[in-house]
């Protein structure tokens, strides 16, 4: 195939597919790209499936990449014991060790409270209508379930198709994924409310699995009563960048679920007064089994009249790489300080070197509990509405967008390309929930306006409102295991030790950890292990643990060639009816040594 030379432009942003089928913008600036490129252009040229609201999304990541007067300062977490002068590093107070004066400039709320009153919430919940959204745009990549597919359809592993890890991974002793699951729960909840409408995010990749699981519970439930669906809202995939820093199609991915955000505020300004009366809309993870308010939370949104609510939990031992909630300071147009929510993630306090405090705060660090980020957000359209729509009067819509562009989120992915040679994309991505501070933070700024409150569920509630499915041992500790029970009538977990969740890290250098991201191994490693009295599991090496006891701390490394068997395990514990507080180590040289922990 004939090599076409790259055609630089004023800042390089063009369209690369490198020694095979190459296309470039020849015309456009970055600038001229932003500004004058047509979504029609964008489809006949360089066939990129999109619609407005995608091609809307890609401008805006783009500006973030390439404007750097749109990126944010780098931050540094507030240390009592180091005071930070440099002007240039945006300090933020992470709400477990932030003076007092400060946690009280965000609007927090404690789940406890609620059920406190019960009585007067729950009626006012009955007049609502709950639009849930659940995100199932993800193949979810980082849990491996192809070989669980193979067995489970009885096809050769070559031939299973991804779907979303929702319609891809089912629950134990039926032929119900838990997308059908989440679904049939809705149906179940919608009793509680006026109705409920189900409206699915998904992607190209996606949304052929998640109409399969709409047929079979359509099926088993001819009559939905009070619940809707409500269609589907796709994203599709956008380029990414190659190391170059020229927009390339020759690898394309989903921009982050931000998108889903601009998305639902577009759809909301759309609609008229009398349509957003009584409507709330829920966004969260699709593989979430608890993924969706209870009408106490919606009840207390709707008697206060809160425009948005971002539901996190108390921050606990298997919490410490996800976002924390924080303080920041700002100054409006007049010179004004004000106070904004926002938050910290993992790499941002990497970056700063504060990585370990970054990860103890809340838990031995701070005098309070931390906020961690559940991923789920409620919008009470009614009252955030008119909010919006007054300040794009005053601003204009497009001007209130950049304003709440999301943190930008530079995701480096290596790939092989079709020509044989390994490289490297950066996909650009966004958060549902940096939008949405970014829209308080905009209104603290103009109007004074706080739009978010966050409703902190404590730990001993936490799996009723938060329960995601990160990776394969989260498939069966959730759905496996004697730690969890769900309940198939009404489609909902049960915490049988509330209150505390067991730290695992498994690892497995020879597969660079892959072995136990992969479901079918999880499931045969564990099968029959009880864990409802394990505090921590460390393994590195394969290992099986199937039908032994764990109970407190359980640290074991391989470092033979060989898996480690489960008998292999009991022959040393014989005696025994569960393994607790030890360390065992299989070495090299066929020593076993055996070490037991405080």
């Amino acid at each position: 195939m004939k090599k076409i030379n790259h055609i630089p432009v004023v800042v390089g942003l063009i369209f690369s597919n490198f020694a095979y089928s190459h296309q470039c913008l020849k015309n456009y600036s970055y600038k001229e790209f932003l500004n004058q490129m047509t979504l029609g252009e964008a489809k006949s040229r360089f066939g990129l499936n999109l619609d407005e609201s995608n091609f809307a999304y890609l401008k805006m990541l783009l500006k973030l990449a390439y404007d750097k007067s749109n990126n944010d300062k780098p931050i540094k977490l507030f240390d009592p014991s180091k005071q930070e002068s440099d002007s240039s590093v945006q300090t933020v107070y992470l709400v477990a060790n932030a003076p007092d004066k400060l946690v009280s400039e965000i609007n927090l709320t404690n789940y406890n409270d609620l059920l406190k009153r019960q009585a007067e919430l729950i009626p006012l919940a009955r007049g609502v209508t709950l639009n849930l959204h659940s995100m199932q745009a993800g193949t979810g990549t980082s849990v491996d379930r192809n070989s669980y597919l193979s067995k489970r359809l009885g096809i050769p592993s070559e031939k299973v198709r991804n779907g979303a890890k929702a319609t891809d991974l089912y629950i134990p002793g039926t032929d119900m994924s838990i997308a059908e699951a989440l679904m049939h729960k809705a149906f179940v909840k919608s009793d509680l409310y006026k109705g409920i409408i189900y409206t699915d995010l998904v992607s190209g990749e996606t949304q052929d699995s998640i109409e399969k699981a709409w047929k079979h519970v359509s099926a088993e439930r001819p009559d939905m009563k009070g619940l809707r669906r409500g269609g589907k809202i796709i994203q599709h995939q956008i380029p990414t960048l190659n190391d170059q820093k020229q927009l390339s199609t020759n690898r394309l991915a989903p921009g982050g679920h931000g998108f889903f955000a601009i998305n639902l505020i577009e759809r909301l300004l759309a609609k008229t007064p009398a349509e957003t009366k009584n409507q709330f809309s829920v966004i969260s993870n699709g593989e979430d089994l608890s993924g969706s308010p209870d009408p106490l939370i919606v009840a207390h949104m709707k008697k206060n009249k809160i425009p948005i609510m971002m539901v996190t939990t108390e921050k606990t031992e298997i919490d410490l790489k996800g976002g924390q909630i924080g303080i920041a300071e700002g100054r409006n147009k007049n010179g004004q300080t004000f106070f904004y929510p926002t938050i910290v993630e993992h790499a941002q306090a990497e970056r700063a070197d504060q990585k370990t405090f970054f990860e103890k705060m809340g838990l031995t660090v701070g005098t309070r509990k931390s906020l961690f980020n559940t991923n789920m957000v409620i919008i009470n359209e009614e009252v955030l509405a008119p909010l919006l729509r007054t300040e794009i009067e005053k601003i204009g819509l497009s001007n209130l967008f950049k304003e709440i562009s999301p943190a930008l989120i530079q995701n480096n992915k290596k790939q092989v390309d079709k020509d044989g040679v390994k490289r490297v994309y950066t996909q650009l991505e966004g958060a549902m929930g940096s939008i949405m501070l970014k829209l308080d933070q905009h209104f603290r700024s103009t109007n004074n306006i706080p739009l978010i409150t966050f409703m902190n569920i404590e730990r001993e509630h936490r799996t009723n409102f938060f329960a995601p499915i990160k990776t394969a041992f989260d498939y069966w500790m959730l759905l496996h295991s004697d730690r969890f029970e769900f309940n198939k009538e009404t489609f909902t977990l049960k915490d049988l030790a509330p209150g505390f969740l067991p730290t695992i890290k498994l690892q497995d250098r020879e597969t660079e950890d892959k072995h136990y991201a992969n479901v079918e191994n999880i499931l045969e490693a564990f099968n029959g292990t009880k864990i409802l009295e394990l505090d921590e599991l460390t393994i590195s090496g394969k290992v099986n643990l199937s039908g032994l006891t764990l109970k407190g701390k359980v640290e074991i490394i391989n470092q033979t060639e060989n898996p480690i068997s489960s008998e292999q395990i009991r022959i040393l514990f014989q005696h025994k009816k569960f393994i607790k507080d030890v360390k065992i180590t299989f070495e090299k040289s066929g020593l076993i040594h055996i070490e037991e922990l405080s």
